[in-house]
């Protein structure tokens, strides 16, 4: 019987202190190990849409056999704050409200080492979910043997009762990056991305879910893209030899790899012409830019940047934007920022936490802009730090789509602040963030559909929300070459040269 649960939790109460039986010693019983992952989820729910259908799947990675199985089902209360919503990811509310819970029971066992996927229906119309306020609902699923808990999961419930009237802007920066994995006789020597654009390969999932959206509905994002990938996708799209565990295997052009790679091109060359899609190219080798200032190579920068911009627009047919930069692996100091501006960059893509800035007023999301430099000559698109967190945890690899509605969840209580008021914020997806396809495709198809959020593009988000003041870079050490190795490349360099007159 579905019921309506108010408790309160009352921690003054401690457990009552038996005295220990005297008895012979037994085996203590097995502890159950059993991993559950969500599969599928409603992005919303609200008075138009009041089923709550979940589906998620149970592994036993024990040795013995649960039976008796029952999935029980906890909506708590509406949680008010993001810290609460944030809290309620790893632990029930404080104080404990309970809106509303079920059980249900499942026949057959979950033998060891199987696998078993479980769905449920759960109406969303308990007195204790308010008809007046949108809100964020914190549920947990547990999966119970005999009664007793043997794991859990937790994802937020969105309940819109009517649609946002200030949807919070949300600017999608995605960084798409591969080292450089072949030697000087162009043999791989790793299949890294040869499995990043395979079937499940991470890289290949997040250009379809980002086809998808495209094709459904235009939608703004931003690709920043590194040249290093384009020209290996291109090595491998004409047939590539690779050397694994010291024996060399050779794929023929249109077979394996090669075809797989020369369809990521053709996908990232759709993405690049959608009217929505803003294109931007990373130095040519991805160097990182305080490296190199600092190394004496300032005048090599001219040149990254320019064959960066060549390849890009030769392998894609789009003409990037040379106002805007992700610096390689976010690297970035005064020195750099200075430097760039002379060259004609007016924004920088930069890591959550690179920018110093100040605290807000009741723990509120930090504005996503920023102005940067001696002379507040350049903006920078700075993420949200909890949003980064969330996508920097393990839980994107453990259990992808839950990680996903996390982040979606983490979105809705940062609108939830101010839902009057228009805010933005920015979500950079970092060249080294490389999680499951499946939580690429549930994060970006709920980027596109949440009603709470409006997507938009960098630029857009400079001009509707323009930084108001300057700001310092956090404190940062980039690494710097070794005296020996920039000693050594312009030695190499002057000889090059030397050679060049003699032609």
């Amino acid at each position: 019987m579905r019921r309506l649960v108010l408790l309160l939790a009352v921690c003054s109460l401690a457990p009552t202190a038996w005295p220990a039986l005297a008895q012979s010693p037994s085996p203590e019983p097995e502890t159950p190990a059993v991993r559950l992952r969500l599969v599928e989820q409603p992005i919303w729910n609200g008075p138009e849409r009041p089923l709550l259908q979940v589906r998620f799947h149970a592994v036993n990675e024990g040795s013995a056999p649960i039976t008796d199985l029952t999935i029980g089902l906890t909506l708590f209360g509406r949680v008010r704050s993001r810290s609460a919503y944030e809290r309620s990811l790893v632990e029930d509310p404080v104080p404990v409200v309970v809106v509303d819970a079920e059980t249900y029971a499942r026949e057959g066992a979950l033998e060891p080492g199987a696998g078993r996927t479980f769905d449920l229906s759960f109406p969303l119309d308990a007195p204790g979910i308010d008809p007046t306020t949108s809100g964020i609902y914190p549920l947990k699923i547990d999966l119970r043997s005999d009664g007793v808990p043997v794991a859990a999961i937790r994802t937020p419930v969105v309940y819109l009762v009517r649609p946002p009237e200030q949807p919070l802007a949300v600017a999608l920066e995605v960084a798409l990056h591969h080292p450089i994995s072949f030697r000087p006789d162009g043999v791989f020597t790793s299949t890294s991305l040869e499995e990043a654009i395979g079937p499940e390969g991470s890289l290949a999932r997040l250009l379809q879910a980002l086809a998808a959206v495209e094709r459904a509905d235009p939608t703004p994002v931003h690709l920043a893209i590194s040249p290093t990938l384009l020209l290996q996708l291109a090595r491998m799209r004409d047939g590539y030899r690779v050397e694994v565990d010291g024996e060399t295997r050779e794929v023929a052009p249109g077979e394996g790899g090669a075809a797989r790679a020369g369809e990521v091109l053709t996908t990232l060359r759709a993405l690049a012409a959608s009217p929505a899609v803003r294109v931007s190219a990373m130095p040519y080798a991805a160097p990182e830019i305080p490296s190199l200032l600092a190394g004496g190579l300032a005048r090599d920068l001219e040149v990254q940047l320019v064959r960066g911009r060549e390849l890009v627009r030769s392998l894609l047919s789009v003409e990037p934007d040379p106002t805007v930069l992700r610096p390689p692996g976010g690297a970035i100091d005064e020195g750099a920022l200075e430097d760039l501006a002379a060259r004609g960059v007016g924004t920088v893509l930069l890591d959550a936490g690179a920018v110093a800035q100040p605290p807000q007023p009741l723990g509120f999301a930090p504005p996503p802009t920023a102005r940067l430099g001696p002379r507040g000559e350049l903006a920078a698109l700075v993420p949200d730090p909890s949003v980064a967190a969330l996508l920097a945890s393990p839980s994107a690899t453990e259990d992808p789509v839950l990680a996903a509605h996390a982040v979606l969840g983490e979105l809705a209580a940062i609108w939830q602040e101010q839902p009057g008021l228009a805010r933005g914020v920015a979500l950079l997806w970092p060249e080294s963030f490389e999680p499951p396809g499946r939580f690429s495709e549930a994060l970006v198809a709920g980027l596109a559909a949440a009603p709470w959020l409006a997507p938009t593009g960098v630029h857009d988000l400079l001009s509707t929300f323009p930084p108001t003041e300057t700001l310092p870079l956090a404190a940062a050490a980039p690494r710097t070459f070794p005296p020996s190795y920039v000693a050594d490349l312009k030695q190499a360099r002057r000889r090059v040269e030397v050679s060049r007159s003699m032609l």
